[in-house]
């Protein structure tokens, strides 16, 4: 008899099987039963020669679901004498011990028991997109936390708890796979755990007996059975196409990919890394370099990705824990600027609703209220204290980084407009916020975001991690504004404001989208900056000057001047629907470069656009730009000048 097998059920696993059985083997395994679940690859070719060696027994298994676990019980009947133990498992999990024991040695201090559950851990992407030619347990080395959960169905804990809560969920790793001494059970009653005769039962490895799929605590110290769950993200694509075998059930992409590749590269973890240079040799490959190398390297990799994915320098640090942000009561009042700023946009589109995403306790949003319909969004005590403290307001409990879509009601988004305040750093995958930003802007009539400014803050010498324990990562106005493009927020405008009422300094960066078009009925923009906020002056002169040029019919001008001005003007533009032909600066730098689309160029390379119409965007020198033009133009009696002042027509 021998002393230890496994057996699996797969399907379309070709690519993985050599190294999976050679790793096996290197660890006490003596035989293989597969289970071919109508395979359509090349499972079977690479299977062939193990069979002949009488490594492997091959059992052709058409059965519809569920299979899995009548694949498992005929093999404990049909082979049971055969092999002491029995590990069943998947062909993406590799199973040994950490000490590097022989298998069977370890597995004989368990002989008076039925079976054993072994712990799960569970393995990323580790940043990989694509396929490698290198073995998996080289290639992936980043996994969950051991007491990292996700919040699917199926890990709740019991029915009737909080399915909001992730602390209700059971920690991925908790999950276990079983070895049973054959003779000792009845049937397989689930994937994961069986049933077993009288006078039987499983333990976990500390001998603490055991039922269920699910552990109370984490433990891999003596056995362990790594779940290299989503491979890289084109393997993982491929695995969802396949189905689960359990259910032959087709499974959805990419929603439960994305709720579970938050928490699964959490961890650098390369022990699996001292059985490399056998399990290489086994399948002819030359050696490789040591795990230390491998480790470094990873995390190379991991941390550029990082910064390649966030546009974020090289060599940053992030807080990969952050805490959780509890808004509280002060006399200051942060980001006025932001909420001034989504207040002139919802008057001048005739906006009726504001949606405040990540709104904190609402107190911000809720001095809106008396003018618009407030919606706020977010979880914990903060929105259970602005259902407290504004009960005017609408707000809705949901986790950012939870995984589940955010569903507002279609009327509710139609011509609202969205703001984002101070929100987008304290996410760890702040791409999810973008994706639900990026569905709301298909119907909203705006969207203003907001987040500090690391260099204005902190320096431009700032790797991080943030001084906010609460923020997991900062940028600079350059990072955001590709941050932010890549995500297909192209056209947004992007300027600097104070972070709060008491700070003047321009210190948070303010990031407006306008997707909807003036209403030719109402040609007047209604701008009511706060009072102490220059750039809420100066915003609001910008607009005035919008008025005053659709008022006159002008159709396109062109721009003088690119700063954070001339930018917010290019944008005021587009929502009037007004052509921008070109922009002037005196930096002769800028001279054939763009801003938001739009040329720069000299003067007398504007004068050939043959436009009579001119727009200065500068505050302090307007009237010495406005002189300078008209001394040169060719045709001075046809001008129009508009300049910010308190009558913005300068002719």
């Amino acid at each position: 008899m021998r002393k230890l097998s496994i057996c699996t059920i797969i399907r379309n696993e070709g690519p993985y099987l050599r190294e999976w059985i050679e790793f096996h083997r290197l660890v006490g395994v003596e035989h293989f039963y597969v289970y071919d679940h109508q395979s359509t690859d090349e499972s079977v070719a690479v299977l062939a020669q193990y069979v002949r060696d009488g490594l492997v027994t091959v059992v052709d298994w058409p059965h519809p679901a569920p299979t899995q676990t009548v694949a498992y019980t005929d093999c404990a009947h049909r082979f049971g004498q055969e092999s002491q133990w029995i590990a069943f498992m998947d062909a993406d999990e590799f199973f040994y011990a950490p000490d590097k024991r022989d298998l069977r040695e370890v597995l004989a201090e368990y002989a008076q028991y039925g079976g054993v559950h072994v712990n799960y851990v569970n393995y990323g992407t580790s940043g990989l997109e694509e396929r490698g030619d290198d073995p998996v347990i080289q290639r992936f080395l980043r996994r969950a936390r051991h007491d990292a959960a996700v919040k699917l169905p199926a890990g709740l804990k019991a029915h009737g708890l909080d399915p909001n809560d992730v602390g209700n969920y059971h920690a991925l790793n908790a999950r276990v796979s079983s070895v049973i001494q054959p003779a000792r059970v009845v049937r397989c009653g689930h994937p994961h755990y069986w049933d077993y005769r009288e006078g039987w039962h499983a333990v976990t490895e500390n001998h603490e007996r055991h039922t269920g799929p699910i552990t109370a605590s984490v433990s891999v110290s003596k056995l362990r059975m790594n779940h290299y769950w989503s491979k890289s993200v084109e393997e993982c694509r491929e695995k969802f196409a396949r189905g689960e075998v359990a259910l032959l059930a087709p499974r959805t992409w990419p929603d439960e990919f994305l709720r579970r590749n938050v928490v699964l590269n959490d961890v650098a973890d390369g022990e699996i890394l001292a059985y490399l240079p056998a399990l290489r040799n086994a399948l002819g490959l030359a050696s490789a370099p040591s795990a230390e190398e491998l480790l470094a390297e990873n995390q190379r990799r991991w941390n550029k990705q990082r910064a390649d994915r966030y546009f974020i320098k090289e060599g940053y640090q992030i807080h990969e824990r952050p805490q959780y942000f509890h808004d509280g009561r002060d006399d200051v009042v942060w980001q006025a600027a932001v909420y001034a700023r989504a207040a002139e946009l919802a008057r001048r589109f005739g906006a009726r609703t504001i949606i405040d995403i990540g709104c904190g306790t609402g107190d911000k949003i809720a001095a809106l209220a008396s003018e618009f319909e407030i919606v706020g969004v977010d979880f914990g005590s903060n929105v259970e204290r602005a259902r407290l403290a504004h009960p005017r307001g609408r707000w809705i409990e949901h986790d950012l980084q939870g995984g589940e879509p955010l569903l507002l009601p279609a009327d509710l988004v139609r011509g609202a407009v969205v703001v984002s305040a101070d929100v987008i750093e304290h996410l760890p995958q702040p791409e999810r916020l973008l994706h639900l930003l990026a569905r709301l802007r298909e119907s909203a009539a705006a969207i203003v975001i907001s987040t500090p400014d690391r260099d204005a803050t902190r320096g431009d010498d700032d790797f991080g991690p943030p001084k906010n324990p609460c923020h997991v990562r900062e940028w600079a106005t350059a990072e955001l504004a590709e941050f932010l493009r890549s995500a297909g927020f192209d056209g947004a405008t992007f300027e600097l404001v104070p972070a709060n009422d008491r700070d003047l300094r321009p210190r948070t960066i303010m990031a407006s989208l306008v997707m909807a078009r003036l209403n030719a009925e109402t040609p007047t923009l209604s701008v009511q900056p706060v009072a102490h906020d220059r750039l809420q002056a100066y915003a609001g002169r910008l607009a005035n000057m919008i008025s005053e040029i659709r008022r006159d019919g002008i159709q396109e001008i062109v721009l003088y001047g690119v700063g954070e001005a001339g930018q917010t003007f290019i944008s005021f533009c587009r929502a009037g629907n007004i052509r921008v032909r070109c922009a002037v600066d005196k930096q002769e730098s800028l001279w054939g470069t763009e801003v938001d689309g739009v040329r720069i160029v000299p003067l007398t390379e504007a004068f050939k656009e043959r436009v009579d119409a001119y727009a200065i965007a500068s505050f302090s020198s307007a009237r010495e730009i406005s002189r300078g033009i008209r001394a040169v133009y060719p045709q001075a009696t046809r001008l129009r000048i508009y300049a910010p002042t308190q009558d913005s027509r300068n002719r």
